[in-house]
C-alpha cells in the first residue's frame, strides 16, 4: 500500500492526514520486471499530470489553489533498495546517497568504511553520477562482467532504469535528496535498538551473574506501568525473547518501551556491582538519547534544530558502538544505511508509526484567492 500526506500539515502523525493513494498486491508487484520501481514511477507521472493546473483544498473555510512543488518518498530500507535499484549490503558501496561509503574495506583511496563517523567524509551521490553508473552498466554485455559491475557500483541496472532516479520528467520533482528512510523501521521495527539490546543483553549474561529473570523481578518491583501502557512485563522478559547472540524479539512498541528500562536497569542495578560494563551502558545512554530526541521531534516545533542535535547524538552513539562493540561492527552496520545517510534523510516530520508501507509527502504551494 502506498499512502500520502501533504507535508505543511500540521498534524501528520494522525492516521487521518494520510490518504490511501494506490494498493496492489505483492504478489502481482512480483510477477512484473521490475515490477515495484516501475509502478512508483507510472502513479508519480499519472499524479503529475492530474495535479499539474492544481487543486482545491477548503482551509479554513476558504478554498485553496494548491500546486505540488516536490514529493519526498518515505520507506525503509528494504523499500528504498526496491525502488530504487541500489544494492544495499550485498554490494561493495550499499548506501545509495553517498558515492564513497564501503561495505567491508576501509584502505581504498578516496573512499571511507561504512562506519565512518564524520559526514563530511562521505560523498553525496548525485543523478548525473546515477546515470554515468547506468549508462556503463548498458556497454557490458556479457551477463557475468555486468552483474560483477553491479555489486562493485551498487546498482542493480534493470532496476535502476526503470526507477524515479533516471527519469529526466521526474528527476527535479522528486529528486534523490527527497527519498526518506523511515526512523520507526531503522531504529524500532528489526533496526537498531533491538539489535544494541541484544549485545548488550550478551555482554551483561558474560560479564555478570545476572539473566533476564533478574532484570524481570526489576521492573516488577521497581516500575509501575502507566494506565495507557500495553507492555505486559511477564511476556517481553522471559527467555524466549531474550537469548544469546541473538537481537531482542520483540516490536516496535516494544523496544521503545523496553530501551529506558534496561538503561535504568544498567546504572541502578549492574555498575554498582560490575564496573567492567560501564562502556556497554553508555552505548546504551547514548543510544537512548538519540531516540528521544526523534521522539520529541516527532511532535513538532523546530525540526532544523532537532536535526543538527540529532545529527550530534547519531555521532556521540555510533562513536561510542564502533569503540565498545567493535568485533560485530562489520556485520551489523552492513545491514542498516550508512551513517551519512541516516543523518541526512531521517524523516523528521511526525509520521504515524502505524503506517509502515511506502509513503509519498507532497510539498504544496497555497494559494488564496483575494477577498473582493
Amino acid at each position: 500500500m502506498t499512502y500520502g500526506a501533504i507535508a505543511q500539515m500540521p498534524v501528520l502523525w494522525a492516521d487521518d492526514a494520510w490518504m490511501t493513494l494506490a494498493v496492489i498486491r505483492t504478489r502481482e508487484m512480483q510477477s512484473i520486471a521490475n515490477g515495484y520501481p516501475q509502478s512508483l514511477v507510472h502513479y508519480l507521472r499519472w499524479l503529475r499530470q492530474e495535479t499539474q493546473h492544481g487543486f482545491t483544498l477548503v482551509l479554513n473555510d476558504e478554498p485553496t489553489l494548491c500546486t505540488i512543488a516536490k514529493v519526498s518518498l518515505v520507506a525503509d530500507a528494504d523499500g528504498l533498495r526496491l525502488l530504487t535499484g541500489c544494492k544495499g549490503s550485498s554490494a561493495l558501496k550499499p548506501c545509495f546517497l553517498c558515492q564513497n561509503v564501503l561495505n567491508g574495506h576501509d584502505k581504498v583511496q578516496n573512499h571511507v568504511h561504512i562506519s565512518c563517523c564524520d559526514v563530511h567524509a562521505c560523498h553525496l551521490q548525485t543523478q548525473d553520477n546515477l546515470i554515468q553508473i547506468q549508462r556503463h552498466l548498458e556497454t557490458l554485455l556479457s551477463r557475468k562482467e555486468r552483474e560483477e559491475a553491479e555489486k562493485l557500483l551498487g546498482w542493480h541496472l534493470h532496476a535502476l532504469s526503470a526507477s524515479i532516479l533516471v527519469q529526466e520528467d521526474l528527476r527535479n520533482w522528486i529528486p534523490l535528496s527527497s527519498l526518506r528512510y523511515d526512523p520507526m523501521h531503522c531504529f524500532l521495527a528489526n533496526g537498531i535498538v533491538p539489535q544494541e539490546l541484544g549485545l548488550w543483553y550478551n555482554a551483561l549474561l558474560d560479564k555478570t551473574s545476572c539473566d533476564i529473570d533478574t532484570v524481570r523481578r526489576y521492573v516488577l518491583q521497581c516500575w509501575t506501568a502507566s494506565k495507557e501502557s500495553t507492555l505486559d512485563i511477564n511476556k517481553i522478559f522471559t527467555q524466549e525473547r531474550w537469548q544469546k547472540e541473538r537481537d531482542f524479539r520483540g516490536d516496535a512498541s516494544e523496544a521503545l518501551s523496553v530501551l529506558p528500562l534496561m538503561v535504568a536497569f544498567s546504572w541502578e542495578v549492574i555498575l554498582p556491582d560490575f564496573p567492567a560494563m560501564l562502556p556497554h551502558c553508555e552505548c546504551l545512554t547514548a543510544l537512548l538519547a538519540l531516540i528521544c530526541c526523534w521522539t520529541d521531534a516527532k511532535r513538532g516545533g523546530n525540526l532544523q534544530v532537532k536535526s543538527i542535535e540529532m545529527k550530534r547524538l547519531q555521532k556521540v552513539h555510533l562513536d561510542k558502538f564502533v569503540l565498545f562493540f567493535r568485533s560485530c561492527v562489520d556485520q551489523l552496520l552492513s545491514a542498516m544505511p550508512c551513517r551519512h545517510g541516516l543523518a541526512k534523510t531521517l524523516m523528521l516530520q511526525p509520521l504515524s508509526n502505524a503506517r509502515v508501507s511506502r509513503l509519498l509527502v507532497v510539498n504544496t504551494r497555497f494559494f488564496r484567492p483575494n477577498k473582493q
